[in-house]
């Protein structure tokens, strides 16, 4: 599912460029270090949205969901922010609900493709897509090809069921997801509470395993939000990516930096670049703010 179904990409630029210019004419109203992490966070996915829209970025294994769970936080965000002259803003206090357009129930629609995969949209019953996922034709077994039947995709934190059928290669019908008792369990455990069912259904779309969350802390980011793991498993920040980025030296590296640093494909080779530039002492706000800038001109 492409964005530019939901959204037209050329005027979603154009109206989030424009409020980013009044954002940034409201700069003396805030801190410096507030006014550059908020609005370079915000041109950071703004970029990675319109890539995705333009069907430059791959959307294998769910990567367009927090982009479109991201897009009316980050509105509100851009829109606040224009508005707002006598308080500092908090980047944080807005982007925080990437579960917020989830429903457990609701009506699907997908399309078996040659290569093997079947794209699987979601939408609100009677409503508009909401997220869209590609999943391998072998983990969906029994697809009902003619008559209305059921079948179901499990993953860790659980499962959907969906019925319906498949009618040369395009399916329909109704959905209902079902979490996993043992793994919203195993979360809060981690210090990581999904109890709300939006969080445990935003949790199986992106595929958030156990191991993934062991694997962050295994690289020394012991305190993990449910917020920040949404958008980082759908961007797929991996080990090897984690690890080559902390092998720069980039000081004050936290675990929120690798959202945007994904977002703008940041990578190891971009940042030896600045250093041949002659650029010294990076921060990861040094960093996002020098490539956002390459986005904006």
């Amino acid at each position: 599912m492409c964005l530019k179904h939901l959204i037209s990409p050329t005027a979603y630029k154009k109206n989030a460029e424009r409020h980013y210019q009044q954002f940034k004419e409201n700069k003396p109203q805030f801190s410096d270090s507030i006014f550059f992490l908020t609005s370079l966070l915000i041109i950071s996915i703004i970029h990675f949205l319109n890539e995705l829209a333009m069907n430059e970025v791959q959307r294998d294994e769910i990567r367009s969901t927090v982009n479109y769970f991201s897009f009316f936080p980050l509105l509100a965000l851009l829109l606040i922010s224009a508005g707002t002259r006598s308080q500092q803003v908090s980047p944080q206090r807005y982007i925080n609900e990437p579960a917020a357009g989830v429903q457990t129930e609701g009506d699907w629609s997908g399309v078996i493709r040659p290569e093997g995969f079947v794209d699987v949209s979601f939408r609100k019953q009677g409503g508009r897509v909401y997220s869209s996922i590609r999943v391998p034709l072998s983990e969906l077994k029994d697809l009902p090809r003619q008559n209305v039947g059921t079948f179901t995709l499990t993953r860790e934190a659980g499962s959907i069921q969906f019925s319906g059928r498949f009618e040369n290669n395009e399916g329909k019908g109704q959905y209902s997801f079902a979490p996993e008792k043992s793994y919203t369990d195993h979360m809060r455990n981690e210090n990581i509470d999904i109890s709300d069912s939006k969080y445990q259904m935003a949790f199986f779309l992106v595929n958030i395993t156990r191991s993934y969350v062991g694997m962050l802390k295994n690289n020394g980011y012991m305190i993990l939000s449910k917020d920040d793991l949404i958008p980082l498993a759908a961007l797929d920040v991996n080990e090897a990516y984690i690890r080559s980025i902390k092998n720069t030296g980039i000081t004050s590296l936290s675990i929120h930096d690798f959202i945007p640093f994904r977002a703008l494909k940041i990578d190891k080779e971009y940042i030896d670049t600045l250093r041949k530039a002659g650029y010294a002492d990076l921060t990861a706000e040094k960093v996002i703010n020098l490539k956002a800038k390459d986005f904006i001109k």
